[in-house]
């Protein structure tokens, strides 16, 4: 759900620049295969909301949504290191977004915020518990039961074929998962051949390891035109786990030394021959 293309009938910190200040949220997720344990931080800097949050007038909320499973739950508390989430795996699965707010745990029958917009001038608020006072923006993860799985290639990355008149491999980034697009003929030669030994290890490199880098090009220019996918958010942190900086560094490590590997098998052919 969008919050700061919202329209409010009082100022929102977070939501355009109706109050100044800020308040900023880190994000901790740590995935196990029975209980998923979500930790939020929260750093707030607007005294007017920090007084109502002290006072018990206001408290943070975190909105934990998960479309896959239809799971959809609010947690509060007047903490700024709150404590730990926990909810169990098996409600959640694929892309889970968490959302982050300040709302009143009480009527307000006299709102004012000394930092609110001049347009707003000495207006004073009536607020209902429950209104939104603050919005800190979404985090996203993963919900991949298996750190093996996460890690694999095939759970962002598959390989199809496509139906154009060129013989060039491109990638199509519209899916849940990447699909590296090969010619026709290309393609039925893939399948002809991927299952012989020691073939696995060459295609890694002239097939998956340039795809990947493309890929991670994509995700290192800042695009927000594909964040909503699931490969997107699995990408985002093999990245992260990499301690890389340039695409072909980064995908030989996700791939796990695929150029090595690739010259042990050829050379096993060698020798067989």
């Amino acid at each position: 759900m969008i919050y700061n293309n919202r329209e409010y009938p009082h100022p929102v910190l977070g939501i355009g620049d109706s109050i100044s200040g800020s308040f900023e949220i880190s994000l901790s997720v740590r995935l196990g295969i029975k209980k998923i344990t979500i930790e939020p931080t929260f750093k707030l800097k607007n005294e007017e909301l920090s007084s109502l949050v002290e006072k018990g007038d206001a408290v943070y909320v975190v909105q934990v949504n998960c479309s896959a499973s239809m799971y959809r739950k609010s947690f509060s508390t007047n903490k700024s290191l709150s404590e730990m989430i926990i909810i169990e795996s098996m409600m959640l699965r694929e892309r889970v977004e968490v959302d982050f707010f300040i709302c009143a745990s009480n009527d307000l029958n006299d709102y004012y915020n000394d930092n609110q917009h001049e347009d707003y001038k000495n207006q004073h608020f009536s607020i209902q518990k429950g209104d939104l006072l603050a919005y800190g923006g979404k985090g996203v993860f993963h919900a991949t039961k298996s750190y093996a799985k996460l890690k694999s290639v095939s759970s962002f990355m598959a390989i199809d074929s496509h139906e154009k008149q060129n013989n060039l491999m491109y990638n199509f980034y519209d899916g849940d998962r990447i699909t590296i697009l090969l010619s026709k003929p290309d393609y039925i030669s893939f399948q002809t051949i991927k299952s012989s030994k020691g073939i696995a290890d060459i295609l890694h490199s002239s097939i998956v390891l340039p795809a990947l880098m493309e890929a991670i090009n994509l995700v290192q220019s800042n695009s927000s035109e594909f964040i909503d996918k699931v490969w997107y958010d699995i990408l985002v942190k093999l990245i992260e786990e990499s301690k890389e900086d340039e695409p072909l560094a980064i995908a030989q490590k996700i791939l796990e030394n695929p150029i090595n590997r690739s010259f042990k098998a050829v050379q096993n052919l060698v020798d067989y021959d």
